[in-house]
């Protein structure tokens, strides 16, 4: 882990993108600015991401496999980065590739994470998930996710689309489905 963390991360620009085809000026300054951008989202917004990369460097040699998650928090509205270890994840075992199985991750949320979801609008209000007659009687850890990358055909149209889906468990009531896809990646 230590000579894997020195070697990647000694640089404090991590993000160097190439040019594929003919470069020209206009195309170095996007590229220009996209390295500016993302280094600095993993150097000033997302200030844990050097801490957790170097954790996740440490972990895999002895848990055999370790996950780097990397997305967009609408709780706190700015990209944030995390390592998924296990038993917090399950993966199919026939699982060729990461890119076609479905990957689900094991979140344990407490009530107060539950209710800022729900009341910010992120996930479906359901009474069934925090019951009235039951919230002063739960412990604070009793609230259980899966959040599964999977594809599903929800319109019908036989192509089965790339979605995040996230599921209480205790109660099995989806409470979010996000598209892992947007407009612009399809033009």
């Amino acid at each position: 882990g230590d000579r894997a963390k020195t070697e990647i991360m000694s640089n404090k620009d991590l993000v160097a993108s190439s040019i594929v085809g003919s470069e020209d000026d206009e195309k170095k300054r996007s590229v220009d600015n996209i390295d500016d951008h993302m280094n600095w989202q993993i150097n000033s917004e997302m200030k844990t991401w050097r801490d957790e990369h170097t954790r996740l460097l440490y972990m895999v040699a002895a848990q055999g496999a370790v996950f780097k998650k990397t997305f967009y928090d609408s709780t706190e509205g700015r990209n944030k980065s995390c390592v998924i270890k296990y038993p917090d994840f399950s993966i199919d075992k026939e699982c060729d590739h990461l890119n076609t199985s479905n990957f689900t991750e094991i979140k344990h949320y407490k009530t107060n994470d539950v209710w800022e979801r729900q009341e910010a609008g992120i996930w479906v209000k359901d009474k069934d998930i925090i019951p009235a007659e039951d919230y002063e009687n739960l412990k604070d850890d009793d609230f259980e996710f899966l959040e599964q990358y999977c594809e599903y055909d929800l319109d019908g149209d036989g192509y089965a689309e790339p979605l995040l889906v996230t599921i209480h468990k205790q109660s099995e009531k989806v409470v979010r489905i996000v598209a892992r896809w947007d407009y612009e990646s399809l033009h």
